[in-house]
């Protein structure tokens, strides 16, 4: 179950607002704990112009040669002491993107292992644009003190249909994230527990607050409210009346032709 997400559509993409800190994709256990605490490493005490990581954070995680030769920034508890994972230098493997690993056999500079397997680090949970093709940034790090940390990881897309449902779970919704700049990623598509039943035109915040087949959206500038999807290819489409069904979901960028009713202009 992926966590709440909050965004708004603006300009015919989606922009990412915030997180809930709850869910089940969250790292089960301290931060790097599938792949140990941090070790000596190297780092020469330069300031990284770094995105997430940590306040002690020594390296850049989205910059696989940040550290020396062998090494890899990683997300790792500190290697005595109590306190809160951060980005440090730790001795590299040779893992790479879905590939296995466990603290014998570490990851490849820019990876973290997870479950057993390694998966590009990324900072904008919910987004696509650090993720490659077919991937976002739903993975959540904990910083090993209990609390959901701005460090997260990319994970595989779902194979839904915003409009039908087709791919997700009875009581999910599925809802395009498309990227937030000139990212090379095509975009993604998740399927979301709903956590409300909120009809069409009813303010919301988060695009799980509406019910399985609407997605959270700021219409026309103004506060965000639960829109209906559509398809843009039936005649006539099925929105109601003084709304047509209109492409600014970012749903066609993802091989699919659905989008949003919207007041006719």
């Amino acid at each position: 179950m992926k966590r709440l997400i909050f965004f708004a559509l603006l300009a015919g993409g989606l922009l990412l607002g915030g997180i809930d800190c709850g869910g089940d994709d969250d790292d089960d256990g301290a931060a790097g704990g599938d792949a140990g605490s941090g070790g000596s490493g190297v780092s020469d005490g330069k300031s990284f112009a770094y995105e997430c990581g940590g306040d002690e954070a020594d390296c850049d995680l989205l910059d696989a040669y940040s550290c020396g030769d062998g090494y890899g920034c990683q997300f790792l508890l500190p290697s005595s002491g109590d306190r809160a994972a951060f980005a440090q230098c730790s001795e590299a493997g040779d893992g790479q993107d879905g590939e296995a690993c466990d603290a014998k056999s570490p990851c490849a500079p820019g990876f973290h292992c997870h479950g057993s397997a390694c998966h590009n680090y990324c900072c904008q949970y919910g987004a696509s644009s650090e993720c490659p093709t077919g991937q976002a940034c739903v993975i959540a790090l904990d910083d090993g003190q209990g609390d959901v940390s701005d460090v997260s990881l990319c994970d595989a897309c779902d194979e839904c249909n915003p409009l039908t449902l087709e791919g997700c779970e009875d009581g999910q919704g599925c809802y395009p994230i498309a990227p937030e700049d000139e990212s090379e990623n095509s975009g993604c598509r998740l399927c979301l527990t709903s956590v409300g039943e909120k009809a069409a035109g009813e303010a919301c915040e988060a695009v799980n607050e509406c019910s399985p087949g609407l997605g959270c959206y700021s219409v026309e500038g103004g506060d965000s409210q639960c829109v209906p999807f559509c398809d843009l290819d039936a005649v006539p489409d099925a929105c109601e009346d003084g709304t047509i069904c209109q492409d600014s979901a970012g749903s066609t960028e993802m091989g699919l032709q659905i989008g949003i009713c919207l007041t006719a202009q």
